[in-house]
């Protein structure tokens, strides 16, 4: 895998290494952390994407980043999309929750992409919301 230069090297390195941490302590925990997009053609690493915890009372919280020279190419509504699929797949998830700044159009528009609902605003955050089809 190729890591740009514009990536955050020890940033990378610091939460993988956390996370790789967390697992040992938490087998469960297992997915509920980063995942790390690649180009599909020549794995590179453009962008990550994941959830800020397991489930909680049956909700999981997603993020997403892409690296600037790949944007608006359909890779963050895919991992979005991908996440959110995932998650809901478990018997443990109703619901995917997701916040962006209300003046973030490009994550305004990948979350109203893969089916979110805006459910209100926290300060100058939005707040959405997918349900499985289970609720």
């Amino acid at each position: 895998m190729d890591v740009p230069e514009i990536w955050p090297h020890d940033v990378l390195r610091d939460i993988l290494a956390d996370y790789a941490r967390q697992l040992e302590d938490d087998p469960e925990l297992l997915g509920w952390s980063i995942w790390l997009i690649l180009h599909p053609d020549h794995r590179t690493l453009i962008g990550d994407a994941g959830f800020k915890g397991k489930p909680d009372h049956g909700a999981v919280d997603i993020g997403y980043a892409i690296v600037p020279d790949q944007r608006r190419r359909g890779y963050a509504s895919e991992a979005a999309r991908a996440l959110a699929t995932w998650a809901l797949a478990k018997p443990s998830v109703t619901r995917v929750l997701a916040d962006c700044d209300r003046n973030n159009n490009p994550s305004i528009h990948v979350l109203r992409k893969i089916g979110m609902q805006s459910t209100g605003e926290d300060g100058n955050l939005l707040l959405w919301e997918l349900r499985s089809d289970r609720n």
